[in-house]
């Protein structure tokens, strides 16, 4: 069964900016309470000086912090987070949902599942579908830049081994031969390593492991999408931190220290606006903001088709 994608209407992105924002809101009351320092990165970091605010057609957020304060954010008693809000880290037993390296704040009575993820994986339990989140990327100690570019591309490739573990791989349809052939081999290498209990809790510990091996003075990012980040993202502490607080919507975020220079090395001009074919987000194929209404879709779509055909293209995967 084919799928129909659909891009935002405004008024839906901006209804899910702001739950987004109050999960941020949130996130930055217990931090600033039990004093764990934390600031925004990427999209989050730019629309903050960009724009006091989103940027107006992005749709998630990024925080980082050091793996010293994330183990304090841990610590934190579950009954202090608001009762839809769960903080997941990759090495949880109970939320089949996760499948990243990094944690993620998630709001719990909601989904947001991915139109090009739903083409490509699906989560190992049947009707799993992933919450709202918010991404909290750990900056982990590193020697210096050069020991960043020998081994961060080992490091990737087990924390993409974690998410192959996490998910079933398929091939979608209008896809290259070449690339069909790829996926078969990885689904059945999920299927073998399945044969074990949690073996992506093998590639996790694996990735710490490797990491733990380059500790030194130097902070980075080893767990993103694009390798070449954890270059970009590669700072010494003295530079980064204390943090400092800019507007934000209608209130204020962190950001590192040195976020001008940060940011230059990830996107250069950063405070030019992109050309509108550059003006990326990520649509989603199911929509549930958690507020009581149900599902959300564009306007050519009615909420109970959309519903059906997902759970149909589910069932013929």
């Amino acid at each position: 069964m084919s799928s129909t994608y659909f891009a935002y209407e405004q008024e839906t992105l901006r209804k899910l900016q702001r739950v987004e924002l109050e999960m941020l809101q949130e996130f930055d009351r217990v931090c600033q309470k039990y004093g764990i320092e934390y600031f925004a990165l990427f999209g989050a970091a730019i629309g903050a000086i960009r724009h006091h605010g989103f940027i107006p057609w992005d749709d998630d957020v990024d925080v980082g912090m050091t793996r010293e304060e994330f183990e304090k954010l841990r610590a934190v008693p579950e009954n202090e987070w608001r009762d839809d809000l769960r903080l997941v880290a990759p090495e949880d037993a109970d939320a089949p949902f996760h499948r990243s390296v990094w944690p993620k704040l998630y709001k719990m009575n909601s989904v947001y599942e991915q139109s090009e993820f739903h083409r490509k994986y699906r989560l190992r339990e049947k009707n799993c579908k992933s919450p709202i989140w918010m991404d909290i990327f750990i900056f982990d100690r590193v020697a210096n830049l050069e020991t960043v570019k020998k081994c961060e591309r080992k490091i990737f490739s087990l924390g993409r081994l974690y998410f192959y573990l996490k998910c079933h791989i398929k091939a979608p349809h209008d896809a290259p031969f070449a690339f069909k052939v790829r996926c078969w081999l990885k689904e059945i290498m999920h299927r073998v390593a399945h044969l074990v209990p949690r073996p992506e809790l093998w590639a996790y510990r694996k990735f710490r492991r490797e990491i733990a091996k380059h500790a030194g003075e130097m902070l980075t990012v080893y767990a993103t999408i694009v390798p070449e980040e954890t270059i970009a993202l590669c700072d010494s502490p003295e530079k980064m931190f204390p943090c400092v607080r800019v507007p934000f919507e209608d209130g204020t975020i962190p950001l590192q220290k040195n976020y001008d220079e940060a940011l230059r090395r990830l996107y250069g001009d950063y405070m030019q606006l992109p050309p509108e074919e550059k003006r990326f987000n990520h649509p989603p194929l199911e929509l549930d903001l958690g507020d009581g209404n149900g599902y959300v879709v564009s306007s050519d779509r009615q909420p109970e088709s959309a519903r059906k055909e997902s759970e149909g293209q589910a069932q013929d995967d």
